[in-house]
């Protein structure tokens, strides 16, 4: 066969097998339960941007089993959409220019996911938006949270149980108050993430 035509064939092959995984979906009305930890961190920020004591930030945290993990229930819509929320806790060190604040994080996260493909690996992308509180002895916070992100759910041997690898866009903004004199009392802050996080979900 000249190597045009084997090149035609080729591709024609390929693009039949692509168009039939990319028209299937998720099953419907399925419950996904699923947990995740965190791997990777990169963020910057900004306190105060406007106002007196202002201050930039950064931080970079890896790690198996960082100080950050998350709890989710979603529940499959089809074709090929996940509505769900998560729960996310931690702990997040953050230099804000008034010495190293060790923060209690909870986020409340509600997304909508897109899944196509079937088969072992299907890639999915996500839109998220909810709220976020951080709190420690001397600073109280409270933002809003909005995100986008994407990533591969794993289906190694069942479609009910698939190892999660996700990688999310964050941008928190709010306001809090503040007990030390240094930070002025009350204060605005903004923050934009970069994380992956790895995870398993059950289909029931």
């Amino acid at each position: 066969m000249k190597r045009p035509v084997f090149i035609i064939v080729l591709g024609a092959l390929a693009f039949s097998l692509v168009s039939a995984q990319a028209a299937a979906w998720m099953p419907e009305k399925q419950l996904r339960v699923h947990l995740e930890s965190h791997l990777l961190e990169v963020a910057t920020g900004e306190v105060n941007p406007d106002g007196p004591g202002e201050a930039d930030f950064g931080e970079v945290e890896i790690g198996i089993g960082m100080d950050k993990g998350a709890v989710g229930f979603g529940v499959t819509l089809g074709p090929g959409f996940v509505l769900g929320g998560r729960l996310i806790l931690g702990q997040e060190t953050d230099t804000w220019g008034f010495g190293d604040n060790e923060w209690f994080v909870w986020s409340i996260l509600p997304y909508l996911e897109y899944v196509w493909l079937t088969g072992i690996v299907r890639p999915f992308v996500k839109g998220q938006l909810g709220i976020e509180g951080l709190h420690d002895e001397n600073y109280d916070f409270f933002g809003i949270l909005l995100g986008a992100g994407g990533g591969i759910h794993i289906f190694p041997n069942t479609d009910r149980l698939s190892l999660d690898v996700n990688g999310d866009f964050t941008f928190r903004f709010g306001g809090g108050d503040a007990n030390d004199d240094a930070a002025g009392g009350h204060f605005n802050h903004w923050r934009f993430a970069f994380a992956i996080a790895f995870g398993i979900s059950g289909w029931f």
